[in-house]
């Protein structure tokens, strides 16, 4: 009996690889048919191709595709792409590949397309369901691990994105990923800047784990591209490494966890300062539980800038109400840690500043966003033998006497002002009318008395 049925199953998966391998023609042109119609439909998308057929017995080419936009905008343009899906999933209705081989191929997006494609997207999706954070994560990471190629080549390919005027490009010269280890040469460039970087790292499709590295091929840093030109903003890096792993507990729990560094992390943007600000080294490892109605970082999770490190704990929930829930609980450290930890270039005040002792804080906020009057906000600094030895770049003194006040309007100076007897329009606080400082008081913080720093109450 068992042989007869093995006997059986022999004969119909031959017949049907024969079955294929007479069809698969006349298959293959029907499938390009209904993602064309499918594109059409859904995103008002035009494909098209100069000729599509098979290398060897399941590798399908296609050459010359063109995709376009309703406005006959050039949106994919590409020489010639290979797919080789894989055989037994195929014949069961299943999507997966094996590999993917991509050759001068540029994907061309601007601003307006790309909200056109996000707000067709969000029409055709299905929003009767009540959304369950869990399930919606853990299926995509189970369509990125299940649909990852086991072999992926790259040449000459890029990502162009164009917003207004400026041009922003992300280019590929060779990528390869074999064996669960890719490594690519990547150029990106904008309207102002053009620098080359090295990608490589792991992707284990069977341990669910994502690892990966990009560092700068040359002494200078690697660049963000359009950052600059579209906010006058600058945000580079040295090497820059990311690792993700995902577990599934159940039906409604996703664990994701991993870590993330960066080795002189540097930004600038005239909101945070004038100057270049630079974190020499940073990082997280970080442990997210995600619930079918929360998101959830592990009070586990740590952050460290430089010397000084923390825990933090944050969790967003949507049940009855939307609650946002952060604190982090730092016990007794070097406070002179904390100052040497400090970002260069971001509390330049503080440059050289030496101290002794130690600090203590803790954080506990909560946020209702569906009922702001009831806020949490519990913040308390504790002093444990703190003491300033040595004032840094700024003696913090000089209020006690006069000093002078220099005036800009952003990067332009303005003029200097003289803080004390010495300007003929100086008032002592003790000569300026009580109903000035009450009123004052009154408008900007009438509880400065008698709170820690934050008043709870304007929260």
């Amino acid at each position: 009996m068992q042989k007869r049925f093995l006997k059986i199953s022999g004969l119909v998966l031959f017949g049907l690889l024969v079955s294929f391998f007479v069809f698969r023609g006349f298959i293959l042109t029907k499938i390009l048919t209904v993602i064309s119609h499918q594109a059409k439909e859904s995103y008002q998308l035009d494909i098209t191709y100069k000729k599509a057929g098979f290398n060897g017995f399941t590798t399908v080419y296609i050459r010359g595709l063109n995709v376009l936009s309703e406005t006959g905008d050039t949106i994919v343009k590409s020489d010639s792409i290979l797919v080789s899906p894989r055989l037994l999933p195929m014949l069961i209705g299943k999507k997966r590949l094996r590999g993917i081989a991509i050759y001068n191929t540029d994907i061309h997006l601007n601003s307006n397309l790309l909200l056109h494609l996000l707000h067709r997207h969000s029409t055709t999706r299905d929003t009767s369901s009540v959304t369950n954070y869990a399930q919606i994560l853990n299926s995509l990471q189970n369509k990125f691990f299940a649909f990852s190629p086991k072999w992926v080549t790259i040449r000459n390919s890029g990502f162009i994105y164009k917003h207004d005027t400026i041009v922003s490009l992300v280019h590929l010269a060779n990528f390869n990923y074999q064996k669960n280890v890719f490594l690519g040469d990547v150029t990106t460039s904008d309207n102002r800047n053009k620098k080359y970087c090295l990608i490589k790292g792991i992707l284990d499709r069977s341990e669910r784990n994502l690892t990966a590295m990009i560092c700068h091929t040359d002494t200078s840093l690697v660049q963000l591209p359009y950052i600059n030109p579209r906010w006058q903003a600058f945000i580079g890096f040295d090497t820059l490494r990311f690792s993700v792993s995902f577990k599934k507990e159940n039906a409604n729990l996703l664990n994701i966890s991993g870590e993330a560094s960066a080795s002189n992390l540097a930004i600038k943007y005239y909101r945070i300062g004038p100057d270049l600000v630079v974190t020499k080294n940073g990082s997280i490892g970080f442990t997210f539980h995600v619930g079918d109605r929360y998101i959830e970082l592990d009070s586990a999770s740590t952050v460290n800038i430089n010397k000084f490190s923390f825990s933090p704990y944050l969790r967003y929930e949507k049940y009855k109400d939307r609650k946002l829930t952060f604190s982090f609980i730092r016990e007794e450290f070097e406070a002179q840690d904390l100052f040497e930890s400090l970002p260069a270039g971001l509390f330049s005040n503080f440059d050289g500043i030496q101290t002794k002792g130690k600090l203590a804080y803790h954080l506990n906020a909560t946020l209702n966003f569906d009922d702001p009057d009831n806020v949490l906000f519990d913040s308390k600094l504790e002093n444990m033998g703190f003491v300033i030895k040595k004032y840094g770049a700024t003696d913090f003194r000089m209020m006690n006497g006069s000093f002078t006040h220099r005036v800009y309007d952003k990067d332009r100076y303005i003029k200097s002002i003289i803080v004390g007897p010495e300007n003929p329009d100086f008032v002592s606080l003790q000569d300026i009318s009580p109903y000035l400082k009450y009123s004052i008081l009154t408008s900007e913080d009438g509880d400065f008395f008698y709170h820690r720093g934050f008043n709870e109450n304007a929260f």
